[in-house]
């Protein structure tokens, strides 16, 4: 059948899903879905193809806003640009009062088999002594905190972060 956007229109893969998944866990801002080339499918089930495609869209991404563009009609793409222009942007609150972890380097220690992440702590102050919750996974408790380099933190933000954390009993 056609008309299923996942298993023939291969819509999202299995890497995608997984993108997808971490992509959510982090916080989705605004979110657009453009469907294109509906002019390719035969009149009678446009219609039909698509509401399933925005009902996929939806169910994904949640209540969010979705157009279809027909590359023949310059309307659709003014009535995009216009979606655009006034669709208001997501606040992502949840980031303001909990902390969170942007990751650049992951790693399990072949000594000891311990994970060990590098990246950047964003947000709220994290306490070590809280469980770190990693999407997929479940719960974990962190055994140590180590402060790197880091080039794009001034100086005195340094200071500041190594003093809290000493307040916290962390050195």
């Amino acid at each position: 059948m056609l008309l299923d956007p996942f298993e023939h229109a291969k819509a999202f893969d299995e890497l995608g899903y997984q993108m997808l998944t971490c992509l959510r866990a982090q916080g989705l801002p605004t979110v657009v879905g453009v469907l294109q080339d509906l002019e390719l499918i035969n009149v009678n089930k446009q219609n039909q193809v698509k509401k399933i495609y925005q009902r996929f869209f939806e169910s994904e991404l949640g209540e969010e806003k979705f157009i279809s563009l027909n590359n023949n009609d310059a309307k659709t793409y003014f009535a995009f640009m216009r979606l655009l222009q006034e669709i208001p942007l997501k606040q992502l609150d949840w980031r303001e009062i909990r902390s969170y972890f942007l990751t650049e380097k992951v790693q399990v220690n072949p000594e000891n088999g311990i994970l060990e992440v590098e990246g950047f702590l964003k947000g709220n102050y994290y306490n070590p002594n809280q469980l770190v919750h990693i999407t997929g996974y479940g719960d974990f408790p962190v055994a140590q905190i180590d402060i790197l380099h880091n080039p794009f933190m001034p100086q005195y933000k340094k200071e500041k972060l190594v003093q809290k954390l000493a307040e916290m009993g962390i050195e």
